[in-house]
C-alpha cells in the first residue's frame, strides 16, 4: 500500500514541484522553494478546477442535506429505529452528492499526506532518488528558506496564524453568501475550524502552511469573484429597460 502511494501519488507530485523549482531558477535566477510552492499550488488548483466547479454547484444541496440531517435528529431523537430509517432515506436520496463530498475529502487527505512527506523529508534529500532521470538540473542543496526568513521544512507560528485567519475568512465568506441562513452549528464551526487548523499545522512543516495559505487566498478570490459577478448580473437585470 505504501509503495503504491509513493509510486502513483507521491513521486509524480515531488517531481512536478522540483521541475517547477528547477525552471524558476533557470528563468528567474536565485529562487527559493517557497516561490515554487506558490506556483505549484496554482497548478494543483488548476488541475482540480473541475472539482471546484462541481463543489460550488452542489453547495446548495450540501447545505440542504446538513439542515435536513439536523432536523431529522431533532424530530426523532427519542426514536432510534425511526432515526436510523430517516438517516438512511436521506443518504439514499442524496447519495450522489455524498459520494462527491467523500471523494473531495479523500483527495484533500492525499494532498495533505503528500505535502507532509515532501517537506518533512523529501526536499531534505531523503527522497531525491525518486526524481525521474529527465528532471532538469537544479541547484543543490535545495533552498528551503522562504524569503530568507521561513524554513519550509520546520513549523512556523506566523504561517500557522495566517493559515487560521485565512480559513476563518473563507468560512465567513461562505456563510455570508450561503443560499441558506447559517445555523448555530455553522457559527460554531466557523470559529472552531480555524483553531483546529492552527493546532494541526503547529506540528506541520511551513511548506504545507504556505500551500494552504496560497490555496485559501485563491478561494477568497474565487468566492468574491463569483459573488461580485452575481451582484453585477442582478444590477444589470434590474436596470435593464422594460419593453
Amino acid at each position: 500500500m505504501v509503495q503504491i502511494f509513493i509510486s502513483f501519488l507521491y513521486q509524480p507530485f515531488l517531481n512536478i514541484l522540483v521541475i517547477i523549482y528547477s525552471y524558476m531558477n533557470q528563468f528567474f535566477g536565485d529562487t527559493d522553494m517557497g516561490a515554487a510552492v506558490i506556483a505549484f499550488t496554482f497548478l494543483i488548483r488548476l488541475l482540480l478546477f473541475p472539482l471546484t466547479v462541481l463543489s460550488t454547484e452542489s453547495e446548495k444541496e450540501r447545505i440542504e442535506i446538513q439542515h435536513s440531517f439536523e432536523q431529522i435528529v431533532k424530530n426523532y431523537n427519542g426514536e432510534p429505529i425511526r432515526l436510523r430509517q430517516e438517516k438512511n432515506r436521506l443518504i439514499k436520496k442524496h447519495q450522489g452528492t455524498i459520494r462527491f463530498e467523500l471523494l473531495n475529502l479523500l483527495i484533500q487527505f492525499f494532498i495533505a499526506l503528500i505535502l507532509w512527506r515532501i517537506f518533512g523529508r523529501g526536499l531534505k534529500g531523503e527522497d531525491l532518488y525518486l526524481l525521474y532521470s529527465w528532471v532538469p538540473h537544479f541547484p543543490m542543496p535545495i533552498d528551503l528558506m522562504f524569503m530568507d526568513r521561513i524554513n519550509l521544512a520546520e513549523p512556523n507560528v506566523t504561517m500557522n496564524v495566517l493559515s487560521a485567519v485565512l480559513l476563518f475568512i473563507v468560512e465567513t465568506l461562505t456563510l455570508t453568501f450561503s443560499v441558506l441562513p447559517a445555523s448555530h452549528q455553522d457559527r460554531i464551526i466557523q470559529f472552531i475550524l480555524p483553531i483546529a487548523a492552527y493546532l494541526y499545522m503547529s506540528s506541520m512543516p511551513a511548506g504545507k502552511a504556505l500551500f494552504l495559505i496560497t490555496t485559501l487566498s485563491i478561494s477568497v478570490v474565487i468566492i468574491l469573484t463569483i459573488e461580485i459577478s452575481r451582484l453585477l448580473t442582478m444590477m444589470n437585470r434590474k436596470n435593464a429597460p422594460t419593453t
